[in-house]
């Protein structure tokens, strides 16, 4: 899967429509194979199929049966570490199966909507990235996707024939040498530009022996050079996976940087009256009303059971629902998870979702702040 599939996924899910009947929302980490993914079903349906109402139950059936064949038919392929799984099975049925290449955390859960978090951190974390490969006797551009190459061109150096060069004095054939290196880092370059600007690429890595990767990084134009992430030397012995993998971590911690500069800037608009906020009601209003440009959320981020009105939407935080709704007195609610529905509001305004790791300034702040357009 590439990640503008992803990307169009994601959008369905936050804005699919709500019925009697629940969405089934499953994650499995598919590395320890099908036994695993199935034991732990077998641990956690038992407890949502006793607490959801007899009503709900055959529906709640039929979906772990559609779970269960996709594990059966997906879980052993060799490049699959995770399997995800959406479906509701009556009332407008409906049914998404995605599976990736890099791990995720176990999950089954049992709500109005999907939950679609897990989705988004994957998706944040492991967005779209190209590499180019160098090494002194060939040059390949590869398309990374969601943490495996998807596409992969490769150049030989064209070398002249034995006999001719045997003819030519040491010093002629560096320079020639040279030549055919300059002509093919050109011509990759172009090829380069042509497709980040086809694809709409953001990131580049370089990657291979170091004085070739010097080379190349020395010749690219600024506009290419602004979309560089990193440089990750590798010798010609080294396994195309291990590279795309070193590659790989590299730009994980890129994005980790990104959403440490995306607090940055929340910290100094709080501290300056600027535009942004911190807290959990405060981010509700600012998603609500459309004035969040990034939500961005700690790891740690648990703001604990909340309420949503059924008539007007409004939502409070507390143990037990409120006598009546604040905004409108209606004494009707459910209960929600507030971090699934800050995403779905964020994601159905266009809105950026950030995740980060260890923020004392986040967490002292509530867990989740915006950063707002107006």
């Amino acid at each position: 899967m590439e990640h503008t599939e992803l990307q169009k996924n994601v959008r369905i899910l936050a804005t699919l429509q709500e019925t009697e009947f629940p969405v089934i929302s499953c994650y499995l980490n598919a590395e320890q194979g099908i036994a695993a993914c199935r034991g732990y079903l077998a641990e956690r349906s038992p407890l949502l199929r006793r607490t959801i109402s007899a009503a709900q139950r055959e529906s709640f059936d039929q979906s772990l049966e559609h779970i269960d064949a996709y594990i059966n038919d997906n879980a052993q392929a060799p490049d699959v570490r995770a399997i995800v799984v959406f479906v509701r099975s009556v009332e407008e049925p409906f049914l998404l199966s995605l599976r990736f290449p890099v791990p995720i955390s176990n999950q089954l859960s049992v709500d109005r909507v999907p939950h679609i978090c897990q989705l988004i951190a994957l998706k944040n974390t492991y967005d779209r990235y190209v590499v180019v490969l160098m090494n002194k006797k060939r040059i390949s551009i590869l398309d990374v996707n969601l943490g495996t190459v998807t596409r992969q061109t490769w150049s030989e150096y064209p070398v002249s024939p034995d006999r001719i060069e045997r003819q030519w004095s040491k010093e002629r054939y560096q320079r020639h040498r040279r030549k055919q290196t300059e002509d093919t880092i050109r011509e990759k370059i172009k090829a380069l530009d042509g497709l980040m600007g086809a694809s709409a690429h953001s990131h580049l890595i370089l990657a291979g022996e170091p004085s070739m990767v010097e080379r190349l990084k020395a010749s690219l134009p600024s506009h290419l050079r602004q979309k560089l992430v990193d440089t990750v030397y590798a010798q010609a012995t080294d396994r195309l996976n291990d590279i795309v993998n070193a590659t790989l971590s590299s730009f994980v911690e890129f994005r980790q940087q990104h959403s440490r500069t995306c607090v940055a800037m929340l910290q100094q608009a709080v501290y300056t009256n600027g535009l942004g906020t911190v807290g959990t009601d405060a981010s509700l209003q600012c998603l609500r009303h459309a004035r969040a440009d990034v939500l961005i959320l700690a790891e740690e981020y648990n703001p604990g059971p909340a309420w949503q009105c059924r008539e007007c939407g409004d939502i409070q935080i507390g143990q037990n629902p409120p006598q009546s709704c604040p905004e409108c007195s209606i004494t009707q609610f459910r209960s929600l998870s507030v971090e699934e529905e800050m995403v779905r509001m964020a994601e159905g305004s266009s809105c950026g979702i950030v995740t980060v790791q260890a923020s004392e300034f986040l967490i002292a702040g509530g867990g989740v702040g915006c950063l707002t357009r107006y």
